[in-house]
């Protein structure tokens, strides 16, 4: 992408920026600090909270098939504009579902040396049944 390709989509990111934003002036607040949420994880310790983009109906049913709830204004709860809102969960169900992720993600890591261990043995039985040839899993497996 050349300079003039950057600047004129920046342009025209700004340009939906403006337009499709909530109502009134431009907010002069840095993203980060609009978004910064840490003294209300703060008052609750037992929930994960998390900003939904309201405007992405996809999203949302997302978190809340999840099991995040908006989190109520009485609750400290907060919002954006139309765009976003804090939602939250209870932190034993985010728990559990990081730890479901851990045990997924080390399943993906053993998946192939179990399917080469079965491959291996499926090789040393047809090797025993059709030719005779008496030869362990392990042996095959060591070189």
């Amino acid at each position: 992408m050349g300079m003039t390709e950057l600047r004129e989509a920046k342009a025209q990111a700004d340009r939906i920026e403006r337009t499709t934003g909530s109502s009134g002036a431009v907010v002069n607040t840095p993203k980060g600090v609009l978004l910064d949420a840490r003294d209300v994880e703060a008052k609750h310790p037992d929930r994960r909270l998390r900003w939904v983009n309201l405007r992405n109906l996809d999203k949302v049913a997302a978190r809340v098939a999840e099991g995040y709830v908006r989190l109520p204004d009485s609750e400290d709860g907060r919002h954006i504009g139309d765009d976003y809102a804090l939602f939250s969960l209870p932190r034993g169900e985010y728990e559990k579902k990081i730890e479901a992720g851990r045990q997924l993600r080390a399943l993906r890591l053993r998946m192939h040396k179990t399917e080469f261990e079965r491959v291996v043995e499926g090789v040393a039985r047809e090797m025993r049944d059709k030719h005779g040839i008496n030869v362990s899993a392990e042996d095959l497996m060591k070189e």
